[in-house]
């Protein structure tokens, strides 16, 4: 009888370059794999930051914005929209201010832009216009990295609404806002806000 061959020890070269090949494969698609969920996780994350405060600023101009005193019952502008070289200003007046701050006093609401970000300043004004020394803190909401911003006024003329760079109904409430800037990795960024029913804006 032949003798019998033991059974083979070990691997051919080719099972050994097979396993390499196959393990760099697999190291290569896992390492795509946590660079894809890496950036998915860093854009939800620059989301999540420039999203929130984003919202509470929307929320929060919104509320103010409808709350404008009777144009009667101040001495000043209700709207002011500056046009400035890096970032539109704009002032107004409001009634309306987040608790616990109170509500009722009137209110010079500024939001602008500057090298910080997006900001909605709100400070309470005596009747005489002057800021108020009652020890009432202004109240601020904040965007960061929010680079050129920008505002627009709607007003319905005829039975149109036309968006405006400018606002020379200064004791007039415009029908609508417009807001631009650029977000982180320059992103744009557009809220509007509706102010003014239709029927109530129509002339």
């Amino acid at each position: 009888m032949p003798p019998r061959r033991s059974p083979r020890a070990g691997f051919t070269l080719l099972e050994v370059v097979l396993a390499l090949t196959l393990t760099a494969v697999a190291a290569t698609v896992a390492g795509a794999a946590l660079q894809a969920a890496r950036q998915a996780a860093s854009r939800v994350a620059t989301f999540r930051d420039q999203g929130e405060p984003a919202q509470q600023l929307h929320d929060a101009l919104h509320d103010l914005l409808r709350h404008a005193p009777p144009a009667e019952q101040v001495d000043e502008a209700l709207f002011v929209l500056r046009r400035g070289a890096a970032a539109d200003t704009l002032v107004f007046l409001s009634r309306d201010v987040q608790q616990p701050f109170g509500t009722g006093a009137i209110w010079r609401v500024h939001l602008y832009g500057d090298s910080a970000g997006l900001w909605l300043r709100a400070e309470p004004v005596h009747a005489s216009g002057l800021a108020s020394e009652s020890g009432t803190p202004a109240v601020a909401w904040h965007v960061p990295a929010a680079a050129d911003f920008s505002v627009s006024l709607a007003s319905f003329e005829g039975r149109g609404l036309v968006w405006r760079r400018d606002w020379p109904l200064e004791r007039a409430r415009p029908a609508g806002l417009r807001l631009s800037w650029r977000g982180p990795d320059d992103q744009p960024v557009e809220q509007v806000l509706s102010l003014l029913p239709l029927a109530e804006a129509t002339p």
